[in-house]
């Protein structure tokens, strides 16, 4: 009986098979390295920079705006925050007057009732000084003024004032003006923004937040903006100590709970010659509650990531989270 040939492969066929397929995976890995030479650690540390940027709005309590700064010949891509940290505080409680340096302009008086425990009692008139940690006080890309303050008389009266640097006047008519002093490197200027009359009740206890950044003054009472305007330059620099109340002693109420938030910029990844990354806004805003500003953002922001000019990853920065994108 004849036999049929076995069925198989002869040696030389199978080093043909072994051959094509080392080309086919030498091909793949060599795309997923030119790829990714580094780009899933990058994608990595954005999304760790995006979530803390959401982690140092809820702490503070205050926006964070994240953005790329902008590439020349020495200056490669980056991807930056800017954040608010707390320069300057005062409560007003008696026990904590030293620690915080706070020196009383007679008649004005510490102890009283305040918004929160005690306050800063100027029913009689006077001020208060705040040392604070002393020196210069410097923050060009902007700052926020913060505290609680109740009018017992609309006479026209200051606030506070900072020698230099800004000024919040409380007028007869119930409106508030917040004034702040600018530069442009050679000449400084002050440029104040005015709310309208009537907003401020007489004896009753309101929140006034004042913001001085670059490009903006804004006015915030009660946590509802009611004035703001664009502003040209970079804030000034001070020397003085902030004075609250009055310093003729025209005010007549009481303040608590005094903050003084400086804007700093936090470095953030940096990007090597063959990488490339897109953000799908300018500006990237989280608001105070760590989210993707609503009023900003009407949808979510996409980032991709490419490496040697081949696309290595991407995701979108959401209300709440990020998502990672096929």
């Amino acid at each position: 009986m004849r036999r049929s040939p076995a069925a198989g492969f002869t040696l030389a066929e199978l080093m043909l098979v072994m051959v094509l397929l080392g080309v086919v995976i030498g091909l793949g890995v060599a795309t997923v390295d030119r790829a990714d030479p580094g780009a899933r650690g990058l994608q990595k540390s954005v999304e760790a920079f995006v979530q803390s940027a959401r982690d140092r709005a809820r702490s503070s309590g205050q926006p964070v705006v994240m953005k790329m700064l902008p590439v020349d010949e020495t200056t490669p891509a980056q991807l930056v925050r800017d954040v608010f940290r707390r320069s300057i505080e005062a409560n007003f409680e008696p026990a904590y007057s030293d620690r915080q340096e706070v020196q009383i302009v007679a008649p004005a008086e510490l102890g009283k009732p305040g918004r929160y425990g005690a306050g800063l009692d100027l029913r009689q008139g006077g001020g208060a000084t705040l040392i604070g940690r002393g020196g210069e006080f410097r923050s060009p890309r902007g700052f926020q003024i913060e505290f609680d303050f109740r009018a017992d008389e609309l006479d026209g009266a200051k606030l506070m004032r900072w020698e230099d640097l800004c000024e919040i006047e409380l007028q007869r008519d119930g409106s508030l003006k917040w004034s702040a002093v600018y530069t442009d490197g050679t000449t400084s200027a002050m440029q104040e923004v005015k709310a309208p009359p009537g907003l401020v009740r007489k004896g009753a206890w309101h929140h006034l937040r004042a913001i001085a950044i670059e490009g903006r003054m804004e006015l915030r009472l009660d946590g509802e903006r009611i004035a703001e305007a664009e502003a040209a330059g970079s804030l000034e620099s001070t020397d003085e100590p902030p004075y609250l109340g009055d310093p003729d002693g025209r005010f007549v109420g009481a303040l608590d709970e005094f903050v003084v938030w400086g804007r700093v910029r936090d470095q953030g990844p940096v990007l090597n010659g063959e990488q490339e990354m897109f953000l799908g806004a300018l500006e990237v805003v989280f608001d105070r509650f760590g989210r993707l500003d609503p009023v900003v953002h009407e949808e979510p922001v996409e980032v991709r990531i490419a490496s040697r000019g081949v696309e290595a990853g991407a995701f979108r920065i959401g209300i709440f989270s990020e998502e990672v994108q096929p």
